[in-house]
Order: structure tokens, then C-alpha cells, then sequence
């Protein structure tokens, strides 16, 4: 079975090896009540983070096994999941077995188990914050830092920022008190998913992509940016 994220890892599943796209949803998984693995069970993919990395170790696990026959997984995701898993699996055939042949194929019962949509608290929240960066003296200067995690959350955030003149070409006319910000703005993306979003569709530049994909993986992306512009002012 593959969980692609942590509300997918939240349904009741069944026993045995389990593909997770990350450490959080491997958390989720094993937070399941009721659920208790055991040597038998494995859980494959938390270091993976992204849908590609995860396909790539489903295929690094079944060439190792002794399965003959075709391979079929069960595929819990969401509306919106991104198709780079489904497509480099589908492509992929594994080594053939010591009798000759052709090798076997790795196949996806996908079911959709949630949907993506975005909080209704967002943009309040959002420009509440936003404004307290321009109204506020000591942080007049600070960098605004944006992290998208996802393909559809930068879609959404990407709109909102057209809408308040904070990102070009802008979706409205006159005046808007927070395009003074737009300068300001920097964006870290979570993987080279998301990054290829922004850049190909936006048309926005991403400043930095973390490595590991995950909170930290974040932080730690944008303090690499700015450490070197730090020592780049200083030098």
C-alpha cells in the first residue's frame, strides 16, 4: 500500500508493507489506533519526501524481492496528487527472474480518500499578517519568507498575491497599500515539484528548495540563502 500523505495515512488500512512519502506520514501511520506493527511489517520511504523518491525506492524494494507475477499496490491519495509516482511506476519494468521472461509490472488501485481545498481562515490571516509587517517599524525591513509545500497551495497563494498587487502581473486595478511589500517577498519551496510549479506556471522565482522536504528541510533552505547573502554583503 502507498500513503502519499498524512490524511491518507489516517484511513483504516490493512496489515503488511507500507510505502509512505516522508517521515510525517509515517508518524501518522503508525499514530493509527489499533494498529501495531510487527517484524513482519515494513514501512518503506520516510527519508523519500516526494512522489518521485518514493517510486524510485517501490522499485528499489520489488527488484530485490522474489516476486514473479505482476505487482499490485493499493494507492491511497487525494484529489489533487500529482502524477510523477503513478507515471514512473506504470513505465518500470523490473528485472526478469532466473527462468527468463520478461519481468513483472508494478500496477496502482488507486482510490481518492480526501480532498484538497483551501481554509477559509487563509487569506484573513494572511494579509492580518501582512499588515502588521508594514504597519510595525522594527520589521520595516525584514524579509517576507512564503514556503509552498504544494503544487495547489502555491496555485492558491499565487492568486491571492495578484489580487493585492504583491506579485505580477496583478489581477486588480488602483492602489493597494501592501504592493510596497513585493519587493520583499522571497519564496522557498518544499521540493522540485512545487519549484517547478512556481517557475513554470507562475512565472515566479524561487529563491531557495529544500533539500530534505519537511519543516526542517524548509528552515534550513532559507538559512543557507541567508547566510550567503550575509557573507556576500560582508565580503
Amino acid at each position: 500500500m502507498i500513503l502519499t500523505s498524512q490524511a491518507a495515512g489516517r484511513r483504516r488500512i490493512r496489515r503488511g508493507v507500507h510505502f509512505v512519502v516522508g517521515k510525517q506520514t509515517r508518524t501518522s501511520l503508525l499514530s493509527i489506533k489499533g494498529l501495531e506493527l510487527d517484524e513482519e511489517d515494513q514501512v518503506v520511504g520516510s527519508e523519500s519526501g516526494n512522489g518521485q523518491a518514493l517510486a524510485n525506492e517501490i522499485i528499489t524494494f520489488y527488484s530485490s524481492s522474489t516476486s514473479t507475477g505482476s505487482i499490485k499496490l493499493l494507492f491511497l491519495c487525494g484529489d489533487k496528487t500529482n502524477e510523477s509516482l503513478p507515471s514512473i511506476l506504470s513505465s518500470h519494468t523490473l528485472p526478469q527472474s532466473e527462468g527468463g521472461g520478461g519481468g513483472p509490472k508494478i500496477s496502482l488501485d488507486s482510490h481518492i480518500v480526501y480532498s484538497t481545498c483551501q481554509s477559509t481562515k487563509f487569506e484573513p490571516d494572511f494579509l492580518s499578517y501582512l499588515h502588521d509587517k508594514l504597519l510595525s517599524p522594527s520589521l520595516s525591513s525584514d524579509r517576507i519568507w512564503l514556503a509552498l509545500c504544494s503544487p495547489s497551495g502555491a496555485q492558491s497563494l499565487c492568486r491571492l498575491l495578484r489580487k493585492r498587487q504583491l506579485l505580477l502581473p496583478s489581477t486588480s486595478t488602483g492602489e493597494s497599500e501592501l504592493g510596497s511589500l513585493r519587493d520583499r517577498l522571497k519564496f522557498v519551496a518544499i521540493g522540485t515539484t512545487t519549484k517547478r510549479y512556481l517557475e513554470d506556471r507562475e512565472g515566479v522565482k524561487v529563491d531557495a528548495v529544500a533539500e530534505v522536504p519537511g519543516e526542517e528541510g524548509l528552515v534550513k533552505a532559507v538559512e543557507e540563502w541567508e547566510d550567503a547573502c550575509r557573507r556576500e554583503r560582508d565580503s
